[in-house]
């Protein structure tokens, strides 16, 4: 497999003092003044230049952006990745955010775009796309997000409008695993049928650490809130933001007895979880976070 890294260097402290963005790759070489940024991907499938196809004539910010080949359609190839080195400074902020410009043109249903990261240096990786302890991932059309047959989800179909995706986690919660770098990779996968289609472009890749969320969220009546109180499965477990960085140090689920029927450890303050696996009944989900607890009523129903 042939790769090559892209690296633009320059100044963090600069930049901090002018912007949010610590980081940036606009895949045009002079495009970065303050930020250092790698990618790193596999050229038999991805490839950075001036795009020459029919829905994808033009780059984002003219001239180069990454596409899966600069003319032509995609290969009909095995799964081909683009990574994503980003690295992390928790001094100042509590949202890592990575933002970028994409494109889609796949076959619908069967070839996909998959978002994964990754917290220690590509051992493990979570698809961006429905891991729990994303913060949030949005600004694509939910049209063009499905599941594969091996369960994968991923980006699929035609999107001809430019999409503003961001991609977030929450930085306390990184700082206290002890992760410095986070991974992410972009992976094209197809199946052995060439349907002429152009891929995924991908253009204005950039990454910060910043203080405040990137949408407006809503005031919390509580510092801990749990929701929906009756589902299915999933609940999500929101914290509210104080001064101070917290963490959620612990959640258990109780039954109506008070026995611990599920525990999970440290999460981020904003954690989603499946009660799937458990009977229909009422539970009580608390939360222990690093400055409160709170114990709230559940109910599982189907």
């Amino acid at each position: 497999m042939r790769t090559i890294l892209l690296v633009l260097a320059g100044s963090i402290t600069t930049l901090l003092a002018r912007a949010q963005w610590e980081f940036q790759q606009y895949f045009d070489g002079t495009d970065t003044a303050f930020g250092s940024l790698a990618v790193q991907f596999d050229t038999t499938v991805w490839q950075v230049g001036v795009p020459d196809k029919v829905l994808m004539d033009s780059a984002y910010t003219v001239p180069n952006a990454l596409v899966t080949r600069l003319s032509g359609p995609y290969p009909v190839e095995p799964t081909a990745y683009a990574y994503v080195h980003v690295p992390m400074d928790q001094s100042f902020f509590n949202i890592l955010a990575v933002q970028w410009m994409q494109l889609l043109d796949m076959e619908h249903d069967v070839d996909h775009g998959m978002l994964h990261y990754s917290i220690d240096d590509g051992g493990t990786w979570e698809n961006a796309l429905t891991s729990p302890y994303t913060y949030s991932l949005y600004g694509h059309d939910e049209a063009n997000i499905d599941t594969l047959e091996n369960g994968e989800v991923g980006y699929t179909g035609t999107d001809s409008t430019w999409r503003n995706i961001w991609f977030c986690m929450d930085g306390f919660f990184l700082a206290s695993m002890g992760v410095d770098t986070l991974r992410l990779r972009f992976g094209m996968w197809a199946d052995t049928v060439q349907t002429d289609q152009e891929g995924w472009m991908i253009d204005n890749l950039r990454v910060a650490m910043t203080i405040a969320h990137t949408i407006n969220e809503t005031p919390m009546e509580y510092a801990v809130e749990v929701f929906p109180n009756m589902t299915e499965g999933p609940i999500t477990i929101e914290v509210r933001k104080e001064k101070e960085p917290q963490v959620i140090t612990a959640v258990d689920v109780l039954d109506a007895k008070g026995r611990v029927v599920m525990h999970h450890g440290m999460a981020p303050v904003r954690f989603r979880m499946d009660l799937s696996a458990l009977p229909v009944g009422s539970y009580f989900v608390r939360v222990n976070t690093t400055s409160a607890s709170r114990t709230v009523p559940v109910i599982v129903a189907r």
